[in-house]
């Protein structure tokens, strides 16, 4: 458990710092004469990954939450909790953070369209790094 953990916190820190290595590859298919499909054409594109700047923000809000967490609209100014319409419904709050989730997402996809990167979503990370004894 401790080693995927470390892994994990590994695989995060990488991603935020970006540069992994991405592989996208694009097909074309066509049906021949005889009903099957054949591929035409496979084009790979290798780039870099750029840095997610979520991930670090995911873990800031995680590791400092006093100094990082995200403050919500409804909280009063004497540091009281959060209070929402559906109280402590935890399906509701579940389906709020599943919007909040897609609206953030939305925001991130439109931010690399934006710069040009959009493609990059539907790109692979490959870590290509030989397999150590550890897993």
């Amino acid at each position: 458990m401790a080693e995927a953990e470390q892994r994990d916190v590994a695989t995060l820190a990488a991603v935020a710092r970006g540069g992994l290595p991405l592989i996208k590859t694009v097909e074309r298919w066509e049906t021949g004469a005889d009903g099957q499909e054949v591929l035409v054409e496979r084009q790979v594109t290798r780039t870099d990954s750029p840095p997610d700047v979520r991930a670090l923000t995911w873990r800031l809000e995680r590791r400092n939450p006093e100094r990082w967490a995200r403050r919500s609209e409804t909280e009063d100014d004497e540091g009281g909790g959060a209070t929402d319409e559906f109280g402590d419904d935890p399906v509701a709050e579940a389906m709020l953070a599943l919007e909040d989730a897609a609206r953030r997402q939305a925001e991130g996809m439109a931010a690399l369209e934006a710069q040009g990167l959009g493609d990059i979503v539907d790109a692979e990370i490959v870590d290509e790094r030989p397999p150590t004894d550890d897993g």
